[in-house]
């Protein structure tokens, strides 16, 4: 017994800080989550990061809209999502509205194309419709325009979410990269 306690206090103390890892929920028909993951742990590991993981969901399943409200919305730091899920829900109740500072440090894009909802942008256009996307060869994308969100309750996107900490922002950090693959 002492043994096992052992080893589970070890585990539990090296397991990564909430602001060291990223979960990126992809709505799509399939990913190769393995080589995605790590080609942006490889990508922001000397900024700390230590663990990236993904949770991919296809729309079409009946199952998709509870995966997205108990996986995403609860554990997820960034969405890719296609126009359509957007429409299908609010996202003022689980997503960032970008403000022009937000848009200015983070949006990548010279002439960007937002996702807008009730008058207030919650994503960036990465994917458009029929076009090939870098992330395409991870990501078998619906054929529509796929937009990139942040998670109002993740913990790695500095002052923008409900947990407003400056230094935590590795999120912040893989939507600019998602964006263009580059950071």
């Amino acid at each position: 017994v002492a043994g096992f306690s052992l080893s589970y206090l070890l585990n539990v103390v090296h397991q990564p800080k909430a602001y060291e890892k990223l979960n990126v929920f992809v709505a799509s028909t399939k990913i190769e989550s393995g080589a995605f993951c790590k080609d942006i742990e490889e990508k922001f590991h000397d900024n700390g990061l230590k663990e990236v993981t993904a949770v991919q969901s296809n729309p079409n399943d009946a199952l998709f809209a509870q995966k997205l409200n108990v996986v995403g919305y609860e554990g997820s730091d960034l969405f890719l999502l296609p126009e359509s899920v957007l429409k299908s829900i609010t996202p003022s109740d689980i997503m960032v509205p970008f403000n022009a500072e937000l848009e200015k440090n983070y949006v990548t894009e010279n002439a960007p194309v937002y996702y807008v909802s009730e008058g207030d942008s919650y994503g960036v256009r990465i994917k458009e419709k029929s076009v090939s996307h870098w992330l395409s060869s991870y990501i078998e994308f619906l054929d529509e325009d796929y937009y990139l969100c942040l998670n109002i309750k993740s913990k790695n996107i500095a002052s923008y979410g409900l947990y407003s900490s400056e230094s935590y922002d590795l999120a912040l950090k893989a939507f600019v990269y998602l964006q263009g693959g580059a950071a």
